[in-house]
């Protein structure tokens, strides 16, 4: 469909054949659900989600102002499910071509999802926080899980990274069933999460925090400052890796968390409200930090409570997700 053309939706009863026009002029209607006594559908051209009432009538916007085109929407979270897609230049849609040309020769496993979830519920003394929750992610891709503090976007992403334990539901990591036990095991597995709430060690140092877990016998601290020090500098995060994590603000530990996570190689990177904290030029440095681990091919998932927050991101295929009652609030957030 080219980009300026408009579409429009319709109703459709198949067992008498009658039809009726809900709405016209709509940018590219790529998605649609039905909510009750109204209508959600995407409008890809706006970067928008609309609606309308089931009767039909004037079109409203739901959430604007989105990071990329969306796409499919379909219930879940208690909310929707919402897909993202970014337009590419010429370049880089070769660049895409030769790399799936090439992992389709090396056969159906370069394919495979990096986690993979079904029907994943978790509930506290019976009340879910989560139910039947269908996830997925990409080698390279980044998600961003969007949604109004306590819509259980944390929940999920903990159970993924071995904090919490589903009360029904598989994982799949790299093919494999998995539920780990701990963090520190599915950090062994390529698995890292920096979490909303700070887990580092107060009373040891910066850097010793970030090479916890792998110390050497006689290590001499110094060498360990020298190589924090290395290690933090292209990251442009400013922390002296001689203080002790006590004495730091909430800005620096996140830094000191983000660069952990990072340390570790890890294949599969979830970053809980990482910007709550950080001044606007540490927010900066911190989305070309997204994106150069983008380019490395580690796959992100970016939870947030605000949309702004997820704007910035480097434009990536996600999954957006809000509560259906405060959709307006969560516009004009």
């Amino acid at each position: 469909m080219q980009r300026k053309s408009l579409a429009s939706v319709w109703r459709v009863n198949l067992a008498t054949g009658e039809r009726q026009c809900l709405a016209r002029s709509l940018a590219y209607p790529n998605g649609i659900v039905s909510d009750g006594n109204r209508i959600v559908f995407s409008e890809s051209w706006k970067h928008r989600l609309s609606s309308i009432a089931s009767s039909g009538g004037a079109v409203t916007p739901v959430l604007q102002h989105l990071p990329a085109y969306p796409c499919r929407i379909m219930p879940a979270f208690d909310g929707y499910l919402l897909a993202l897609f970014a337009p590419l230049n010429r370049q880089q849609a070769k660049r895409r071509q030769r790399h799936s040309r090439h992992r389709f020769r090396r056969g159906s496993t370069m394919m495979q999802p990096v986690i993979e979830m079904r029907n994943v519920t978790k509930s506290y003394r019976g009340v879910p926080a989560v139910k039947n929750v269908d996830f997925t992610l990409a080698k390279g891709e980044t998600h961003a899980l969007l949604g109004e503090n306590g819509a259980g976007k944390s929940t999920l992403t903990k159970f993924i990274a071995g904090v919490v334990e589903a009360s029904s539901g598989e994982m799949k990591h790299l093919g494999r069933a998995v539920s780990y036990a701990s963090p520190f095991e599915a950090l062994s597995n390529g698995i890292a999460m920096v979490f909303q709430e700070a887990s580092l060690v107060p009373s040891m140092t910066v850097a010793q925090n970030i090479y916890l877990g792998e110390e050497k016998f006689l290590n001499r601290l110094r060498g360990i400052y020298i190589a924090a020090q290395q290690f933090l500098q292209p990251l442009n995060f400013t922390v002296d890796p001689t203080a002790t994590v006590a004495s730091l603000g909430a800005a620096k530990r996140q830094m000191v968390e983000i660069a952990r996570a990072v340390h570790h190689k890890a294949s599969v990177i979830i970053f809980d409200e990482p910007t709550a904290a950080l001044t606007p030029e540490e927010k900066r440095h911190f989305f070309a930090l997204m994106k150069r681990l983008r380019k490395a091919n580690v796959s992100i998932v970016f939870i947030t409570h605000a949309l702004e927050k997820a704007l910035p991101m480097p434009a990536a295929m996600g999954a957006i997700m809000f509560p259906p009652k405060p959709c307006a609030a969560a516009s004009s957030t």
